[in-house]
């Protein structure tokens, strides 16, 4: 029975006494229902529908409110947004003024009637129930304290949005809205939910008043460079938008559209009047080809998990719910409404029944708090799989339910999946699968990449080879020195000191395969490691290499010019000259330690090179290469430190071996490796920083360094392991003096007479060796006799 209007009421009087008659053998129960005008067709229509035939399965079931007939009182507000809150309040004051009394409210699905009525029926401790209302401020539990609703919260298609920007990696993204509260409550709820899951950026928000003209928003989309738009509007809005977006060219394989799904399945293609846009319809369907709409879910998936608390529908009751879910969209939530009212009542009469002293349903009045507060509790606790779906709700009283996404294909929307909101999971459909516009889903906008400045893979796999090469070559060099460190050719030159320039090269080649390496992204104990060993691979490598030749050259420098020259007793054996090196090594490590301790690296990012690129499937990407540099705030310091150590001990080298270059034992005397090993490693500490300060190409000066390492490591190793590789090759079993030759002022003497030269030469030396005796002796006579008596000479010792 339905009526209209506060002038029923006395009507209502004399027929609830023929009800009541009808149902003697029932106590009766009344409902209110208050809806909007039936002349509107649509949801409201279809809730009644679906309340009506909620009410004759309740009525007929035994098991549900079995000493009770329950009936509902209509009454309607109208469809005028300035007069239906004050209709709706009216409407309540004659409930609650007016016979007969009413144990629940079920209210209109507009929630602009729905927020005032249902914060004054709270004081009159009415319980309040929605199938439609959709607010997000009706889960405010303080306002609110009596309301449920079996519709989810618009704040629900809120996190279906934002569910599936993070599936596909959309964070940026542009809002555009019509300016009415419906949409202007969405807006607040998604940015809400953005702030609170974080990683989505905003471009813009545009709002257009009703009525305007929405190219001014549209040009700020496209200067904000949106790709992935949230429209939020009523269809005559939405076309006017979508019309103009097509004019700016918003559209196409870059661009996702977004939408709610309360929209008719055509609303492009309607025309309002005059007034609505001159798009043609194939220009419309081009810019929401591939658009989504999310919506909730109107009907379960499977009819046979319905279950009213334990009450089973049957057979015929299942090919109804499959009747009207073809021909209905929201009648669902209108059935579940009352039926779930029903079993509330239901559960609270069982609960009375057992308080001290019984109490039953028809007791209460609009003063009862105390059962008002049993019939919430009963509603919350109650556990129903209805024609909805499985009815459960949040903290805040929410309904949770799935939601479907839909989405625009050959111009009709198709069902492509479902989300469970819930599980936060999505299950995509394999009948309609996704499709767009691209072989793949669109990136919002220009995606930032930043990439590793390197040099190029070419060159980083020669140098890297020739760096192997070196350490091959450098091991050998090892093997061999120590498999023959009794042969004379080797021991000569001191075995333990060819270790040490063996290790250095070894450490200088590993140097060129850390300049091309990227360096670690952020701050740790890698990065540190990185960044100090680099230089403590120099300095150390240096120290060992060129530290040996030095120490050799020495060596020779002490027997030659000290001891020989001056008559003196001088020790310059391998131990010690050993302990130089390591002291050398340690000045180095210490040097290190405290750049790491007191200033330590960080890792700064500069960008060497952009490049945009737009891929097969549109995608535009921005590569931006970085080149991370390890700095610190007194990095020159310690550099400038090591270097000058290293200058020093170079600038020593090349003065000895000046000083011995006339010595005529060439096993002893390397000073020629040093020369030129030192011009080869000043040349590159000239090249190699000009190359860096001169050139932008990271590879250039990549192959310059690696070249200039590569190059002088090479030669230090050739020059002071391959003559004694070629003479242990041409006599493995007899290598000893054979290495000595002649010498005068620098150069070497030979003799193209193989048979004649080696006699020569022992002869030359022995004449030499005669003569400087013959002068010794002399001299040693001479000066005998010119000293006083008990003043006599030391015998001049040369100790190795």
């Amino acid at each position: 029975m339905y009526y209209s209007g506060r002038s029923v009421f006395p009507l209502l009087i004399v027929l609830l006494f023929f009800v009541e008659n009808i149902f003697a053998n029932k106590t009766v129960l009344y409902i209110g229902g208050l809806y909007q005008s039936v002349t509107i067709a649509g949801v409201n229509e279809e809730m009644q529908y679906g309340t009506k035939q909620a009410l004759e399965f309740v009525n007929k079931n035994p098991d549900i409110l079995p000493e009770y007939q329950l009936m509902m009182i209509e009454n309607f507000t109208s469809v005028d947004e300035t007069t239906m809150t004050g209709d709706g309040l009216s409407i309540l004051y004659d409930f609650i003024y007016e016979k007969p009394q009413l144990l629940m409210l079920i209210v209109s699905s507009n929630s602009l009637v729905a927020q005032p009525v249902c914060e004054a029926a709270s004081h009159y401790n009415l319980i309040q129930m929605s199938g439609m209302a959709s607010s997000p401020d009706l889960s405010d539990r303080e306002r609110y304290p009596l309301f449920t609703r079996l519709y989810p919260s618009d704040t629900i298609l809120v996190n279906g949005w934002e569910a599936l920007l993070r599936t596909f990696q959309w964070k940026r993204v542009a809002i555009i809205l019509e300016n009415v509260e419906t949409f202007s409550r969405l807006l607040k709820e998604l940015i809400l939910l953005f702030e609170e899951y974080g990683g989505h950026d905003i471009l813009t928000v545009e709002q257009v008043q009703h009525g305007q003209d929405p190219s001014v928003q549209i040009e700020s989309l496209k200067e904000q460079d949106a790709r992935i738009i949230i429209l939020l509007a009523h269809e005559e809005m939405a076309r006017q938008i979508t019309c103009q977006a097509y004019r700016a060219n918003l559209y196409g394989p870059k661009y996702v559209w977004m939408l709610t799904g309360w929209l008719k399945a055509d609303w492009h293609l309607q025309r309002t009047g005059q007034n609505d846009v001159t798009c043609s319809d194939t220009e419309m369907t081009s810019v929401l080809n591939g658009y989504f709409s999310i919506k909730v879910l109107s009907y379960s998936q499977e009819f046979k998990k319905v279950d009213f608390n334990g009450v089973k529908p049957s057979q015929e009751d299942l090919d109804f719910y499959s009747n009207i879910k073809s021909t209905y969209l929201f009648a669902g939530y209108g059935y579940d409404t009352i039926v779930y009212a029903a079993l509330a009542l239901n559960q609270s009469e069982k609960v009375l029944s057992r308080l001290d002293p019984p109490r039953q349903l028809m007791d209460f009045t609009y003063e009862d708090a105390v059962m008002a507060n049993y019939l919430k509790e009963s509603a919350q606790r109650l556990e129903m799989h209805g024609l909805t779906g499985k009815i459960e709700f949040t903290e805040t009283g929410d309904r949770i339910t799935d939601l479907i996404i839909e989405q625009m294909q050959d111009s009709q929307m198709v069902q492509v999946g479902i989300y469970d909101v819930g599980n936060d999971t999505f299950r995509w459909s394999e009948d309609t699968p996704l499709r767009w516009q691209g072989n793949l889903p669109p990136t919002d906008g220009v995606q930032t990449v930043y990439l590793p400045a390197l040099p190029s893979n070419p060159v980083r796999i020669l140098m890297f080879t020739l760096a192997g090469f070196g350490i091959s070559f450098a091991i050998v060099c090892l093997v061999l020195n120590f498999v023959f460190r009794d042969k004379k050719v080797i021991k000569i030159s001191s075995p333990l000191l060819n270790y040490f320039i063996a290790i250095g090269c070894i450490f200088l080649y590993i140097l060129i395969i850390m300049f091309g390496l990227d360096t670690p992204k952020s701050e740790s104990i890698g990065s540190y490691i990185f960044c100090h060993g680099r230089p403590l691979l120099v300095s150390v490598g240096v120290n060992l290499s060129f530290g040996a030749l030095f120490m050799k050259t020495y060596r020779v420098y002490a027997i030659f010019k000290i001891a020989m020259e001056k008559f003196g007793e001088i020790r310059v054996g391998d131990t010690r000259l050993v302990v130089a090196i390591l002291v050398m090594v340690a000045v180095d490590i210490i040097i290190i330690l405290g750049w790491v301790t007191f200033d330590p690296c960080k890792i700064i990012s500069v960008v060497v090179e952009t490049q945009e690129v737009t891929d097969e499937n549109g995608h535009d990407f921005l590569y931006v290469y970085q080149s991370r540099n390890c700095a610190s705030k007194y990095a020159w310091f310690f550099t400038s430190g090591l270097s000058l150590y290293k200058a020093i001990v170079i600038f020593m080298g090349v003065f000895l071996a000046w000083q011995i270059r006339d010595v005529q034992v060439t096993v002893l005397n390397e000073s020629r490796q040093i020369v030129l090993s030192v011009y080869v490693v000043a040349l590159m500490f000239i090249i190699n920083p000009l190359g860096t300060y001169f050139l932008s190409k990271l590879t250039l000066i990549y192959v310059i360094n690696g070249t200039g390492i590569f190059t002088s490591n090479t030669l230090v190793l050739s020059l002071a392991f391959v003559p004694k590789i070629i003479a242990l090759i041409r006599n493995p079993h007899n290598v000893n003096t054979s290495m000595m030759r002649s010498t005068k002022n620098g150069r070497s003497k030979s003799d193209n007479s193989e048979k004649s030269g080696t006699v020569g030469i022992l002869r030359n030396k022995l004449i030499s060796k005669l003569q400087d005796l013959a002068f010794l002796k002399k001299s040693y006579c001479r000066l005998r006799n010119e000293l006083k008596p008990g003043d006599h000479p030391r015998t001049a010792a040369i100790g190795m």
